[in-house]
């Protein structure tokens, strides 16, 4: 193939973007056929070659029309200019472009399809590593079979990344344990605040008035039985007022005593108001809530159910 220099063409070619960043047109991307072009090294001991393929007009390559690239590894060690590799390059009748890569001493080889109808805009990738080898005039344009060219395009950078897997990640043990530590101490807490503060919200519901406090008279002590004789001048000496004061006394002690004798210092009475239970009596009076049984059963007081107390219900608080 002779490229002619002199006459500048305006017609989108499909080429190679050689090493100094100048673009090599091959034919033009309305073509159809295929053409067969020879390559080689710029570097001595060169390990690898990248061939990338755009599109440009005449020797400017359009950056933002990049097609694809073929890389070709383990290229047997020779120096700069001595290993050939051949491009075959083509376009199909149904608008693909088809190339193959092959170096002819070892026989590494790489292949690229590319639908160009749907071939969307890229950015540019590195300078190729390449040159056209001047002293190698192409091969005259042949007809390839109908065979298409296939294979998986290389992925470029330094590493091949379809060897690479893909690895799950493992989750970290601490953490899961801290979270299971902090769900249980949030369920202890809850517990601790729901058995402590629950007397509270029962206190609170309808207001804590101030406690109305009884204390208990002393029964009055039993004296001996008198004499008939010494009762009888007892009699006649009473006046109106002294009965009526023996009455009220009698009165008093008829209305304290139930049935047991009672000290003031035995313990006090107290009245239920509303919102109040035997666990915040014991609370206030014992500063023990878990005092509460000492109060239900003491036997002045009738307490079936130690949860079950009745506003105004006059209740007898011993002492601790």
């Amino acid at each position: 193939m002779i490229v002619s220099d002199s006459t500048a063409s305006t017609t989108v070619h499909i080429g190679l973007k050689l090493a100094d960043g100048s673009f090599f047109p091959i034919f033009p991307e309305v073509f159809q056929g295929s053409k067969k072009l020879t390559l080689t090294t710029v570097r001595d001991n060169q390990e690898s070659v990248q061939i990338d393929l755009y599109k440009g007009i005449d020797k400017e390559v359009f950056e933002d029309a990049y097609i694809g690239s073929l890389i070709i590894e383990n290229i047997t060690p020779a120096v700069k200019g001595d290993v050939e590799i051949e491009l075959v390059i083509g376009i199909d009748q149904e608008g693909n472009l088809h190339a193959r890569a092959v170096d002819r001493k070892s026989g590494e080889k790489q292949a690229l399809s590319v639908s160009l109808s749907s071939l969307a805009q890229r950015a540019s990738y590195d300078i190729p590593d390449f040159e056209i080898e001047t002293t190698v005039p192409p091969s005259p344009v042949e007809e390839e079979s109908e065979e298409t060219l296939v294979g998986e395009t290389y992925p470029i950078g330094t590493e091949d990344r379809r060897r690479s897997h893909l690895k799950k990640k493992k989750g970290s043990p601490l953490g899961l344990i801290l979270f299971i530590i902090l769900g249980l101490l949030l369920i202890v807490g809850i517990g601790i605040g729901i058995y402590f503060l629950l007397p509270w919200f029962q206190t609170q519901f309808g207001g804590t008035p101030s406690p109305t406090v009884v204390v208990a008279s002393p029964s009055p002590t039993a004296s001996p039985s008198p004499s008939p004789e010494a009762t009888a001048a007892e009699d006649a000496a009473l006046s109106p007022d002294t009965e009526t004061a023996t009455e009220e006394a009698s009165t008093e002690e008829s209305e304290t005593a139930d049935g047991s004798t009672l000290d003031e210092s035995a313990g006090v009475w107290y009245m239920v108001v509303r919102g109040d239970t035997l666990w915040d009596l014991s609370r206030r009076y014992y500063r023990d809530p878990f005092q509460y049984m000492k109060i239900a059963d003491a036997p002045q007081n009738d307490i079936k159910n130690p949860d079950l107390i009745f506003e105004a219900q006059r209740i007898f608080i011993p002492n601790k």
